[in-house]
């Protein structure tokens, strides 16, 4: 097994994955919510039904910048905890594969590195 140490994250990056997970998760709440909406909207006053695309379109966008935001939040309090504990060990196990068979390689805490 080899053991490196995490001492920070790159904080830009960590906000793009966290925006773009919040997208999704933003068209998800629009499929859902939004089907029903419509449908609702649709019989009661059909003329916010324009409004209902737009917030469809808007929604997702929303949640992405809010997620980018809070990434960017999780990623420097991430790192400053990070300097404070002097890093996160973490654990890897090199795999190896011999024909077609795939052989685990571990390696003892004596031989690991930190870095």
């Amino acid at each position: 097994m080899r053991v490196m140490n995490l001492r920070k994250i790159d904080v830009l990056k960590a906000g793009f994955v966290s925006a773009v997970l919040y997208f999704i998760m933003g068209l998800l709440i629009v499929l859902l919510y939004g089907a029903i909406g419509m449908a609702i909207i649709r019989r009661v006053n059909p003329g916010l039904a324009a409004l209902g695309v737009v917030l469809i379109i808007l929604i997702p966008l929303i949640y992405a910048a809010i997620g980018f935001v809070i990434g960017l939040i999780f990623a420097l309090l991430l790192n400053l905890s990070l300097s404070i504990i002097k890093g996160l060990p973490l654990y890897f196990e090199e795999e190896t594969q011999v024909e077609g068979k795939e052989v685990s390689n571990e390696i003892q805490p004596s031989e690991s590195t930190e870095g």
